[in-house]
C-alpha cells in the first residue's frame, strides 16, 4: 500500500510521534494546523520574512532530449530577469544563515558530548581526484566565516513545517548563484549561456536540498523501529551543535550529493569537465563543511557513501551509549539499507519561489 505524503504526516502526528515522545503530549507541534503555502502568503523561515512569489510542482528531473524540459515556469522568467540584467544586477541580496532546520522544534536532543574520537569522520584517508581550484572569482564574504552563507534555499522538515515543508528557494540566491559561475566561466573561456549556468546552479541546489530530505526521510524510518526522535533530537541536534564545523556533516554529504546528480542530468548537455570545474569553483567558495566535499568527489567512486554511513552509525549511537553494537565501527552494516533514504517527496509535492 503506497501512502500520500499528507497521508505519512498525519500518521507521524497522531502515531509516531505519541511513542517517540509520550511523556511530553502538549510540547508536540500540532502539524494538521499547518497549512500548504500559497502565492502571496508571508513564511517564516530562520527568523525572517519572505513573501512566496510562486508555487510549483516539485521537478524529478529525468533522461531528456531538450534542456527546456528542465526548465519550470518560474525558472524560464528568471532566466529572462538574468538576461535583461547582464552585468547589472537589480536587486541586492544580503547576507543570512542557512539552515536546513528553520522551523522551530518541539523535541531536542540529549546533552551529547561533541567531537571526541568517535565522533571523528576522516575526509582526507583518499586522494581527491578530477579537481581544480585556480579561480580567483568568489562569492560574498567567502571563506570569510565558517558561520554565515549566502542563502541559496531552504529545506523546511515535515518533522516541524508539516504539509508546509519542501524546498523554498530564494530568488535572488539563485540569481547570485547563477552570476558568479557565469563570471567563473567567463575567465576560464568556457562557452556558455546564461540559460546553461541558471540551470547548474538551480540543479545543484535542488539536490542539495532533496539530501536534507533524504535525511528525514532515513531518520524517520528508523524512528519507526526504535520509538526513539532520531530526526529531530538526533540529527537536527547534531546539525545545530555543529554548524560552520568540520562535524557538519550533513552538509558535506549534501554538496557530496548535488555533485553526483548534478553530473548525472546535464552532462549529456555540458562538457563533463567544464561542468566539474564548475562546482569545483562553487564548493571551494563556501564554508568548511560544505567545501569538504572535495575531498570526497571522485570520479567513478562513491567514496562519500562509506564516510556517509559512518555519520548515521554516529548519529545512532548517541541514542545508545555505551552499547558496543553501535558505533563507527560498525557503519558497513548500512550497506544494507539500501533504500533507507529514498525521498518521500515527488512531483505531487510542491517547491516554493520566495523574495
Amino acid at each position: 500500500m503506497n501512502y500520500s505524503i499528507s497521508q505519512l504526516i498525519e500518521i507521524y502526528e497522531t502515531e509516531l510521534s505519541t511513542l517517540i515522545q509520550p511523556s511530553n503530549p502538549s510540547g508536540r507541534m500540532r502539524l494538521s494546523t499547518i497549512s500548504i503555502p500559497v502565492k502571496g502568503q508571508t513564511v517564516t523561515l530562520s527568523n525572517q520574512q519572505f513573501r512566496i512569489e510562486s508555487v510549483e510542482r516539485f521537478m524529478d528531473f529525468k533522461p531528456t532530449s531538450s534542456i527546456d524540459d528542465l526548465l519550470s515556469d518560474e525558472d524560464k522568467k528568471i532566466i529572462h530577469e538574468l538576461e535583461a540584467e547582464g552585468d547589472t544586477p537589480i536587486d541586492n541580496d544580503g547576507e543570512f544563515d542557512d539552515d536546513p532546520y528553520p522551523d522551530p522544534d518541539q523535541l531536542s536532543g540529549g546533552e551529547w558530548d561533541i567531537g571526541g574520537e568517535g565522533d571523528q569522520i576522516n575526509m582526507n584517508d583518499h586522494p581527491a581526484g578530477f579537481m581544480e581550484n585556480d579561480s580567483d572569482v568568489k562569492w560574498k564574504d567567502a571563506n570569510a566565516g565558517d558561520d554565515k552563507e549566502t542563502t541559496i534555499a531552504y529545506y523546511r522538515p515535515f518533522h516541524s513545517a508539516g504539509m508546509a515543508f519542501g524546498i523554498y528557494y530564494k530568488r535572488n540566491g539563485l540569481k547570485l548563484k547563477t552570476r558568479l559561475i557565469f563570471e567563473f566561466c567567463r575567465q576560464r573561456g568556457y562557452q556558455v549561456t546564461r540559460q546553461q549556468v541558471y540551470l547548474i546552479a538551480k540543479i545543484m541546489t535542488q539536490f542539495h536540498e532533496i539530501y536534507h530530505h533524504k535525511v528525514e526521510s532515513i531518520a524517520s524510518r528508523i524512528e519507526v523501529v526504535s520509538r526513539k526522535p532520531i530526526y529531530l533530537g538526533g540529527f537536527s541536534n547534531w546539525y545545530k551543535r555543529t554548524r560552520g564545523l568540520a562535524l557538519c556533516y550533513e552538509e558535506t554529504f549534501a554538496n557530496c550529493y548535488a555533485y553526483q546528480k548534478t553530473m548525472q542530468v546535464l552532462k549529456p548537455f555540458l562538457p563533463v569537465t567544464a561542468l566539474h570545474n564548475m562546482m569545483v569553483f562553487w564548493f571551494n567558495a563556501q564554508p568548511t563543511p560544505y567545501r569538504n566535499a572535495l575531498q570526497l568527489i571522485q570520479n567513478k567512486t562513491n567514496l562519500w557513501r562509506f564516510k556517509e554511513n559512518q555519520f548515521f552509525e554516529i548519529i545512532l549511537n548517541k541514542f545508545f551509549p555505551g552499547d558496543p553494537r553501535y558505533g563507527k565501527q560498525h557503519s558497513k552494516v548500512w550497506s544494507m539499507f539500501t533504500h533507507g533514504s529514498h525521498p518521500y517527496i515527488n512531483t505531487n509535492s510542491n517547491v516554493y519561489f520566495i523574495v
